[in-house]
């Protein structure tokens, strides 16, 4: 049986190396390798397991005491895990783009998405408590991730009574009397 890796909260890079390592037995260190970026390779996609086929090399590094290069086929995450994870997810944010938003994505899917990992798709300006939708797109060189999700928003209402704090108000006062 495959390795099965779900430490998502790892770098991609070490992801990816992590998968390496187990499925050869193999404990290469970060500093072994590097990666090219990865090509989508459709003939290996495993849609109902939101997971789209690709190939990446990875070459030795100068000084690891190894030479050459491995190409190797493997999956990348789509995505679409997110819809299948949270179907009824709608963000509440007052953020401008879809980098900013990826501490929010981390915590909530625990994963490690960075900025290499997806574009940045400018959030619309939207009106109080109207959902809005962007498509969160991974870019090409993601080595983790794949494919795309509609993701909803809204900007929340402020809870009126979080801003306006007291209960009594003082300052009315009748009008002096008007001296001739």
């Amino acid at each position: 049986m495959a390795a099965h890796i779900s430490d998502f909260s790892k770098t991609p890079f070490q992801i990816l190396l992590d998968l390496i390592n187990e499925q050869h037995g193999t404990a290469l260190p970060e500093t072994a390798v590097t990666f090219a970026a990865p090509i989508a390779d459709a003939t290996t996609d495993d849609a109902p397991a939101h997971r789209l086929g690709a190939k990446v090399t990875a070459s030795a590094t100068t000084g690891s005491g190894y030479k050459g290069s491995k190409e190797f086929n493997y999956h990348r995450v789509g995505l679409s895990f997110m819809d299948a994870n949270e179907p009824d997810l709608i963000i509440e944010t007052h953020e401008a783009s879809a980098h900013a938003l990826i501490p929010y994505l981390n915590t909530t899917f625990g994963i490690n998405l960075t900025t290499d990992d997806i574009e940045d798709t400018p959030i619309p300006v939207q009106e109080p408590d109207v959902n809005t939708q962007i498509e969160l797109v991974a870019k090409p060189g993601s080595l983790v991730f794949a494919g795309s999700q509609a993701l909803t928003f809204t900007l929340p209402l402020v809870e009126l009574g979080s801003v306006l704090t007291m209960s009594t108000l003082d300052g009315l006062y009748p009008p002096a009397a008007v001296v001739e």
